[in-house]
């Protein structure tokens, strides 16, 4: 698909007749606006635990353009839609079969066009959340806490993350996206509400590589297998090439 000049112009959210909710996802806060209270509704069950009273980082604005997503022959056939991405000035524009996001990082706000469902506000919070936390790194992984010690459970779907924190009951905050802020002598990590969550940090004690094998292993890996396994586990930055070195 190719976009006239303007189509990539950024239109930025109108708070009139609007409902707005604002969520925790570490320390980074975000308002989540919409013209239908019935979708924000889901949206607060989505996400209950996780709300906040302060300012917000960054907002979001849904636009239906479908009451319904289209007819799809798996539910896994909306994580797995083709998607073109056109950088702009002051941020960038995502398209997929069914959805098309406007994100402009300069004003801090987000656009999406889609239908009434919550995976368009899915598929674009895994291309935001790296840019909000360019200080620390957004994992594929649950995050466990005993209470003072934090551990990242990493791994690609299907490899037992949320059957771990499933078994790990009260000490798991969630099971597939974990944020990761450094600080002096070390890292915090934050749960994100993905899929099954509570709010919670601890400071990292430990990272978890997790695949499927015959016998129960616990080994300690090299560093050079470490970022190798890490670094696919990781949402990089990737529609903007200055975000993208800072992380790096």
């Amino acid at each position: 698909m190719s976009y006239a000049p303007s189509d990539l112009e950024f239109s930025k959210p109108s708070a009139s007749s609007q409902s707005a909710s604002c969520y925790a996802f570490g320390d980074v806060g975000l308002a989540i606006r919409s013209k239908d209270p019935d979708w924000l509704g889901l949206v607060s069950q989505r996400f209950n635990g996780f709300e906040m009273s302060c300012a917000p980082r960054f907002e979001i604005e849904l636009c239906h353009t479908a009451l319904q997503p289209p007819q799809l022959s798996s539910p896994l056939d909306i994580h797995l839609e083709s998607q073109q991405v056109v950088e702009t000035n002051e941020g960038f524009l995502i398209e997929t079969p069914t959805c098309r996001f406007e994100v402009d990082l300069e004003s801090r706000g987000a656009r999406i066009d889609g239908p009434r469902a919550l995976y368009p506000l899915d598929n674009l919070l895994r291309h935001l959340l790296p840019f909000l936390w360019q200080d620390g790194l957004v994992f594929h992984a649950g995050a466990i806490s005993d209470g003072k010690k934090g551990f990242i459970a990493c791994g690609p779907s299907g490899a037992g993350k949320s059957t771990l924190m499933a078994l790990l009951g009260a000490e798991a905050l969630c099971d597939e996206l974990t944020a990761l802020r450094f600080v002096d002598q070390g890292a915090l990590l934050h749960s994100l509400p993905f899929w099954n969550a509570r709010p919670g940090s601890a400071r990292l004690h430990g990272l978890l590589v997790l695949r499927h094998g015959e016998d129960h292993e616990l080994r300690r890996l090299s560093a050079s297998e470490s970022f190798r396994r890490l670094s696919s586990l990781i949402l990089w930055p990737l529609d903007k090439a200055w975000a993208l070195e800072k992380t790096l």
